[in-house]
């Protein structure tokens, strides 16, 4: 049913909520790749090491029973260099 004013039906064009903050493009810019995060855990798993993300963004190493944190993708990264997985 049509409003009688001719204006047409009344649609809410997407848009962010009134409550947002920051935009997903920023949020995606300030994240790392995902892809290239996959693929350094997969390097690291085929090391012979369990790789385990946790809820807010940190990783721990395991292996031979021993494990290493890491608390952001950066460690993650020195923590392969120095195992030998990147060069």
């Amino acid at each position: 049913m049509q409003p009688s004013n001719g204006e047409g039906p009344r649609v809410r064009t997407a848009g962010p909520p009134a409550n947002h903050t920051i935009s997903d493009a920023d949020r995606r810019a300030s994240e790392p790749d995902s892809k290239a995060i996959a693929t350094l855990i997969a390097q690291i798993s085929l090391a012979g090491h369990a790789v385990h993300k946790a809820t807010d963004g940190s990783y721990t190493v395991c292996r031979y029973g021993l494990s290493r944190y890491c608390g952001d993708i950066g460690d993650l990264q020195s923590f392969a260099k120095m195992v030998g997985v990147l060069v």
